[in-house]
């Protein structure tokens, strides 16, 4: 492996190591209502620091947006994405098709689509959950790498989170163009979410 590859396996191994730091830390010390706090204070730093250096390059992110207007489409690629997959888990598991789709519809908010599945279906709402937490988790871990590969089309992968938890790695990645592209598509993909997620919940199979 070369210098130049491990340079940039260093930032998704961060991620990493301070995820399992945090659980180790997790696993012995009760201080869940403190980090709660912190989380929340810190993501709102963090969110309105990706705001400034949006807006430090918002003339020039807005005019890349217009000569691209495919990007615009990146939400709706998105649904159509995560829905194909549901599709494919049905398949694989013979799951209930309702509660799959249902569940890859959240796209990562997980708070809303847990709780409104949990209402029909207290096992399923916990898939939900667990499943749109790990979209989350998934994209902090390996969002480095997508975008290597992918460019700004990786931002597909965070769904619903590029808007907040998910938009300083994004920008950290991809620069400010990127976080423009980031905010949209998720801001877009949470308006869609209590829309899709009720209706296919309650599709009748």
């Amino acid at each position: 492996m070369s210098g130049r590859d491990l340079r940039f396996l260093k930032k998704p191994l961060s991620v990493l190591l301070t995820l399992g730091l945090g659980v180790l830390v997790g696993s012995y010390l009760s201080l869940t209502s403190a980090v709660d706090d912190f989380i929340n204070y810190l993501l709102l730093a963090l969110i309105f620091a990706a705001g400034v250096l949006i807006g430090y390059d918002l003339e020039s992110s807005l005019i890349e947006l217009r000569r691209n207007v495919s990007y615009l489409l990146l939400p709706v690629a998105t649904t159509l994405g995560s829905i194909t997959s549901g599709l494919l888990i049905h398949l694989i598991t013979n799951a209930p098709l309702n509660y799959v789709l249902a569940t890859v519809a959240g796209m990562g908010w997980y708070t809303f689509t847990g709780s409104y599945i949990a209402a029909l279906n207290p096992y399923y709402g916990f898939i939900a959950y667990t499943s749109n937490i790990l979209r989350e988790v998934y994209t902090f871990l390996t969002y480095h790498v997508l975008h290597r590969r992918l460019g700004i089309k990786a931002i597909a992968a965070g769904g619903a989170t590029t808007m907040d938890t998910t938009l300083p790695l994004i920008m950290s990645v991809g620069g400010s163009k990127a976080g423009v592209m980031a905010f949209l598509h998720g801001f877009i993909i949470t308006l869609l979410v209590p829309v899709i997620v009720p209706a296919l919940a309650h599709l009748n199979t």
